[in-house]
């Protein structure tokens, strides 16, 4: 298979997956579940394999690599133990509609093929991690806005550990851009390699 057509293909898999995610929640009368990182990364991702923008593509990777690895890891602990360690994946195995769940999925593949796939784009991205940083930023505030600290959105009120830590935004906006900053840094090892 080509790398255009690679590309392209994966593309239409992530702005699929970031489309219905966001009907389903619109379905579901979630509206501000829009607002998830993954759903929003899901749509760009595609745009920017589908455009072979890797600038855009980089820029979704930074913010949730680490968030997706972080979910794939308690959802596996969940699959051997029965339990989650995190209490980040317990909401999947409660009864509710399937087409969620197949949406919730896309945490698992979503890191390993876009990383394997962005080996076929032209690596001319530089300081992608700026966008990335603005657009958690602007998703922080719409996060705070539409959202409680009951739904959480984007983790913006409160880690799923329940810990109170004063002052949290900072918090938060610390772990993000540590979180930002290593995955671009890991990014460019990788796509080296």
């Amino acid at each position: 298979m080509g790398e255009n057509k690679t590309a392209n293909i994966v593309g239409i898999i992530f702005l699929i997956f970031g489309v219905v995610s966001i009907v389903n929640s619109f379905f579901l009368k979630n509206f501000q579940g829009i607002l998830w990182f993954c759903y929003i990364s899901l749509i760009i991702l595609g745009i920017g394999f589908l455009k072979k923008n890797h600038f855009l593509i980089k820029s979704q990777l930074n913010i949730i690599a680490i968030p997706l690895i972080i979910w794939t890891f308690d959802f596996i602990y969940f699959l051997i133990f029965k339990h989650s360690l995190l209490n980040i994946v317990d909401y999947f195995f409660l009864s509710g509609p399937i087409l969620s769940k197949i949406i919730t999925l896309q945490h698992i593949f979503t890191i390993p093929l876009a990383i394997y796939t962005i080996k076929f784009i032209k690596p001319i991205s530089k300081n992608s991690w700026k966008l990335s940083f603005i657009q958690t930023s602007i998703i922080f505030i719409l996060s705070r806005i539409f959202s409680n600290p009951e739904q959480n959105l984007n983790w913006v009120y409160h880690t799923s550990l329940n810990l109170n830590l004063p002052y949290y935004p900072i918090f938060w906006f610390a772990g993000i851009f540590f979180m930002i900053i290593s995955t671009n840094f890991l990014l460019k090892k990788i796509i080296k390699f």
